[in-house]
């Protein structure tokens, strides 16, 4: 059985690898390299996974990394709360390693201070792990630095990589030290045709094949509407609002839910966001009696977007699942705000500037035609079918028949 190598990050990329691995060990022998909360992440999932303390170890420069990834976070004061004292230490000292090959210890603080962890790409070591490990293929999502580095390493090795973009090609990360601007997997996955338009808009030239398979991470999305086959009546309307961890937050809920008021014909849900705390929504809510507005603390997230009628959001990545579930989806966006991810400006939702415009639009695009073209965007954007049977269907194919 010929070894696949995965070379994954935690919170969305590992996501994506869970979706794919069951599928992918039928026909590999698959080895996963899970960093920073990859790796608690496969834990929990009783996923075997090697980390980065079993490769430093195995290559025999564990004490070496340690010791310069102590020095690195006392001299740049890197907070090592989020990962832990030994964890961050290997992690800096690992790519520290990798950037001292062709600079000082002065130039590699200056880089950091400068770019911060742009500044790593530890090549020569996953060029180590692939000498260990002698994989067939090597797999990755599109994050930086190790994940990036996988990708030079199969390339500068000779071995066939694969890459899958999380989002839509337009947010690739490049340090200005990196040796290959356009790395990229020698096949790639895509969620849909506008990501493979941006990849080819980039110029991108070093790959074989550009695939639209859809997005693993949305797999979870089409098993949940086999299940629930919902008809979702339009009285009362039920608004579902996805909120954000960020700045004036507490204003536009405040907005937000003093706009319910009076209206009984909506019904509005919150969901908070995983990193908030909701505690001042609760308290708000309880002071002003509302009785058509309730706080979603412990409940399963696609069974509300399923019984929405419309999904109101700020740029959460959740809004893709309203997508895949074919919802209305609004942008509330009160402060003329640069969202990363403007769903307005893909032609996905409708905008929201003011807060009283905001249940006359809810109800001319549910029942008029006004916005029948983002209508259809929204049928368009994401095909509905299994991603990772897609993905594997094709890395299959492409490994039995051209490798």
């Amino acid at each position: 059985m010929k070894k696949l190598l995965i070379v994954t990050y935690g919170g969305g990329h590992s996501n994506i690898i869970h979706n794919l691995y069951p599928h992918l060990c039928k026909n590999f022998d698959v080895i996963i390299f899970a960093l920073t909360t990859a790796e608690d992440f496969f834990e929990n999932k009783k996923i075997k996974f090697n980390n980065l303390e079993y490769y430093a170890s195995k290559l025999n420069i564990k004490d070496e990394a340690q010791s310069l990834g102590q020095r690195l976070i006392k001299d740049l004061k890197i907070d090592y709360s989020f990962l832990g004292f030994e964890k961050t230490t290997l992690y800096y000292g690992v790519s520290g390693l990798d950037c001292l090959i062709n600079t000082s210890y002065e130039n590699l603080l200056l880089d950091y201070l400068n770019e911060g962890r742009k500044s790593f790409l530890p090549i020569r070591f996953l060029e180590n792990i692939i000498d260990f490990e002698c994989p067939n293929y090597i797999l990755t999502t599109n994050s930086p630095r190790f994940e990036r580095a996988s990708i030079l390493a199969a390339k500068n090795k000779g071995i066939i990589s694969f890459s899958i973009e999380d989002l839509l090609g337009d947010s690739r990360l490049i340090s200005t030290k990196d040796p290959n601007p356009n790395y990229i997997g020698d096949y790639i996955f895509v969620m849909n045709e506008m990501a493979k338009a941006n990849l080819i808009k980039k110029g991108f030239t070093d790959y074989r094949e550009i695939y639209v398979t859809g997005q693993p991470i949305f797999d979870s999305v089409y098993e949940h509407m086999k299940k629930k086959q919902i008809d979702t009546p339009k009285h009362p309307i039920k608004v579902l609002w996805l909120s954000q961890h960020i700045a004036n937050q507490k204003e536009i809920f405040h907005q937000l839910v003093d706009s319910f008021k009076d209206k009984n014909d909506f019904v509005l849900y919150v969901k908070p966001h995983p990193n908030e705390n909701y505690l001042y929504m609760k308290e708000f809510i309880n002071h002003k009696k509302y009785k058509n507005i309730f706080i979603l603390e412990k409940s399963l997230l696609l069974d509300y977007i399923a019984n929405s009628n419309v999904v109101l959001t700020q740029f959460s990545t959740a809004g893709f699942e309203a997508i895949a579930y074919k919802k209305s989806l609004f942008v509330l966006n009160l402060f003329s705000s640069n969202y990363p991810l403007d769903y307005v400006k893909l032609g996905l939702a409708v905008n929201i500037k003011n807060i009283d415009d905001l249940f006359d639009e809810i109800n001319t695009y549910l029942f008029t035609d006004k916005y029948k073209i983002i209508k259809q965007n929204v049928i368009d954007f994401l095909p509905n079918i299994s991603a990772s049977n897609e993905i594997v269907k094709c890395i299959n194919h492409i490994t039995k028949t051209k490798f």
